[in-house]
């Protein structure tokens, strides 16, 4: 749009030597436009971002940079999550079927689910196409361009497994949290037969590739479905009750406090009911 366009003018004018606007009419697809904009960068990192990404911290890109300022790393994604705080995607991974998903969706995005793995620096299979950092040596020594593959998102998964084969690492930034307001491309199934050709070209011409990748199986436990959810308690679906859960008052450890005050944050989010019990010794 206009508004848009005179916006942009403006931006190139506060700094002349870092802030340069393409003005250029581009109908290819995505991809060409990827590397239009890194032919015409002189930085050594690039950052492809969305229209509809909102920034709430003022430390997401120190936090994406500091992670791509490591050895051997190629690619950086965030953590993207919705305006309920849930995650939307940590990256994407592969369940031992093949297929693809959003690692971490629907999980509170400060959730410390196995053992506060979404909290921790980790290497995905993926990085979702709606923000992600490549470092200029990754980008020039994999070559992103590959003619046969018209979807961004089927190409950006293609130059990841390369650079993967290059001996880079993906990284997801943790703590890199920026909310995303659109629409998430969930996989259809086109997607998915896709994602699985791409993963298992790359599988079958490295061995050694999957070793150095994290499959879904890795963090099947940080992301909840609704659908089995539902299916695991009916009456979740029919009537809206949320899953009960007996604690007892015992003496506990560590390791069992933690978990108790974790269901009891749950609670207070309304993801399940709990029915405390007193312990009652027993005489013999």
């Amino acid at each position: 749009s206009s508004e848009t366009n005179n916006w942009l003018e403006e931006l190139a004018k506060v700094d002349v030597d870092k802030i340069r606007v393409l003005n250029e009419v581009l109908s290819s697809p995505m991809k060409i436009m990827y590397s239009f904009a890194v032919a015409n960068a002189r930085g050594e990192y690039f950052l492809f971002l969305d229209e509809d990404l909102i920034f709430v911290t003022n430390d997401w890109l120190p936090n994406m940079m500091e992670q791509a300022l490591c050895h051997d790393v190629g690619c950086v994604g965030p953590k993207l999550i919705n305006k309920d705080q849930k995650v939307l995607s940590a990256g994407i991974g592969f369940d031992c079927n093949g297929y693809a998903q959003h690692i971490g969706q629907h999980v509170i995005w400060h959730s410390m689910l196995g053992q506060g793995q979404l909290l921790s620096i980790f290497q995905p299979a993926l990085i979702d196409d709606h923000c992600w950092m490549v470092s200029r040596d990754c980008w020039e020594k994999v070559n992103f361009t590959d003619d046969e593959l018209l979807d961004p998102l089927h190409a950006v998964a293609d130059f990841m497994f390369r650079a993967q084969e290059s001996g880079f690492r993906i990284i997801t930034a943790t703590d890199s949290i920026i909310v995303f307001n659109g629409e998430l491309r969930t996989f259809n199934s086109e997607d998915q037969v896709a994602l699985q050709f791409i993963r298992n070209k790359h599988l079958a011409s490295s061995p050694s590739y999957e070793s150095g990748s994290f499959s879904l199986n890795d963090f099947s436990s940080l992301t909840i479905s609704d659908d089995k959810r539902e299916s695991c308690w009916i009456a979740k679906k029919q009537l809206g009750m949320p899953l009960f859960i007996i604690l007892g008052e015992a003496s506990v450890d560590g390791y069992s406090r933690y978990f108790i005050d974790l269901l009891k944050n749950l609670e207070e989010k309304e993801f399940i009911r709990l029915i405390h019990l007193k312990v009652i010794p027993c005489r013999h």
